[in-house]
């Protein structure tokens, strides 16, 4: 029978949960992994240290320096969406 104060199911938590019970009650503290942080805080790194501030100095992915420019798109469109970075229609990237 579940702890009431655990509505969960085990078999509904992402694999990367850790559950443990402390007086009848349990606990679920999650971990995600820093990857889109580190991409992120990459990014803006890369075009901050190209000086790509403005669409007329704005660089590809390539040109700054971004590790593997065409992957993690997901983490791209996001700081396209939020306005963290810029997009020109050539495709080049700028700071914000």
């Amino acid at each position: 029978m579940p702890n009431a104060a655990f509505s969960h199911p085990i078999s509904d938590l992402p694999t990367n949960t850790i559950i443990y019970q402390q007086n009848e009650r349990c606990e679920c503290i999650m971990f995600f992994a820093p990857i889109p942080l580190i991409r992120k805080n990459h990014i803006i790194d890369r075009l901050s240290a190209c000086g790509a501030t403005s669409p007329a100095t704005a660089v590809t992915f390539a040109a700054a320096g971004v590790i593997n420019p065409e992957k993690f798109t997901a983490i791209t469109k996001r700081l396209l969406k939020s306005r963290v970075i810029g997009q020109t229609p050539d495709g080049r990237y700028y700071i914000i």
